[in-house]
This record gives C-alpha cells, structure tokens and sequence, in this order.
C-alpha cells in the first residue's frame, strides 16, 4: 500500500485482518508486513474494458463498494482458490517513501489511498503513480481508495465526482473506503487481488511457464 501518512494505510491492513479500530493509529515506520488466506473469484466482475473503462459488473461492484456491502472483516467470498495474500503496510512521511517503493518492487499489485478529507493527500497520488511508473512501467495493477469516507461529506475537501473523474482518467478503479465502517475495503482488495492474479497467470503463460500452484499461493504480494 502507498500513499502520503495519515490516511489510513495502517487501519485499512487493521481492519482486514479484524482488529479494532483505532483513531489515533502510530505512523507506521518503514514498513510492516500483512499475511492473510484470500480467496481468488472465478469470475470476470472485475474486468475493465481495452481503453480502461469499467465493465458493467465493475460497475456494479464498485456501486456495492459505496453502499458499504460487504463480507466479514477479514474474509470474501468463500467460493473459488485460496491463496496467501502478503500486503506491505507501508510509510508515507518523506523520508521514508524511497524505502517504501523499494519494497513494493516484487509486488504484484499496488493500493494508492488517499484521505478524502485532505486535498493535499490527493494531489500526492499524482506523485505517487509517476513513482510507480517509474519503477514497474506499466506493468502493475493498480487501484485507487479514498479513504475516511465515514467523515459527513461537508468535511471532504476531495468530492465524490472529483475522485472519480481522476481515476477514469488515469484508467483505475477507485473505490470510496473506511477503516473505521469496514466499508468498501473487501470489495477494493477483491478486485485487486483477482486483476493482478489474473495479470500474473497471463504472464507467465506468455512465457511458456507453467505456474506451480502451491508455490503461488506462498508468493502471491499485493499492494
């Protein structure tokens, strides 16, 4: 996970892995690592069209996502391949954000978040995927969370349509989250997880290689 410090990154991991939340979470230092089972979806709901535009069951997934429908914390849909998910929690202050694109290089898919109560976090997302770019190319899977969407929306300093037309813009799908609610992280981490999974299995194939399941499933880091 990248993104400037305080908006969430920590809390995000917290609540995947069911633990409380908390308003006043320590910034992380460096970076902390996150193992959890995930399933991978035998479906395509994820998909985005050939010019990055979102498929109607991507639509549909991201509308649940601001509804706020969603699974235990922790857990997705228990239907499909279990595989062990590794996500590096990592620090946003500036002297620490050369260490952490250093440790997302082996990853296979990354979460940009941004706080919707701070427009200068959101700004930093531009920062952030040129980094990117600059270190995977194009070759990643990449979505966009705005995060403390539980705050009253007078509080948001970036506006729903605001977000939304800078993701389409740069071709990612974004979805509204909250730590706090558990609302619309599931639904995030589902998506990316399956379209990086899918982009892995891709290629290697083009590669001629036969993926080792078992071995994958040790290997397989996100975000």
């Amino acid at each position: 996970m990248l993104g400037d410090t305080e908006v969430g990154k920590t809390a995000i991991c917290n609540s995947l892995l069911g633990i409380e939340f908390l308003d006043n979470n320590l910034s992380t230092i460096g970076k902390e690592k996150v193992e959890l089972k995930w399933v991978i979806k035998k479906n395509k709901e994820c998909e985005k069209g050939k010019e990055g535009e979102l498929t109607e069951k991507g639509e549909k997934i991201q509308k649940e996502a601001e509804k706020g429908e969603k699974g235990k914390k922790g857990e997705n849909d228990e239907k499909g391949e279990e595989i062990k998910l590794i996500i590096l929690d990592t620090a946003g202050q500036e002297r620490f954000r050369s260490t952490a694109l250093n440790a997302m290089r082996s990853a296979h898919g990354i979460v940009v978040t941004f706080d919707v109560s701070s427009k200068k976090t959101f700004e930093n997302v531009t920062y952030w995927l040129g980094k990117i770019k600059d270190t995977f190319n194009d070759d990643i899977c990449i979505v966009l969370f705005g995060n403390k969407c539980d705050l009253e929306e007078s509080t948001w300093e970036v506006k729903r349509e605001e977000a939304k037309k800078f993701a389409e813009d740069k071709k990612l799908m974004y979805f509204e989250t909250s730590a706090k609610e558990n609302k619309g992280i599931t639904e995030g981490f589902d998506y990316i997880v399956n379209a990086a999974y899918e982009h892995l299995e891709k290629s290697e194939r083009g590669k001629g290689i036969q993926l080792d399941r078992k071995k994958k499933k040790k290997i397989f880091g996100c975000c």
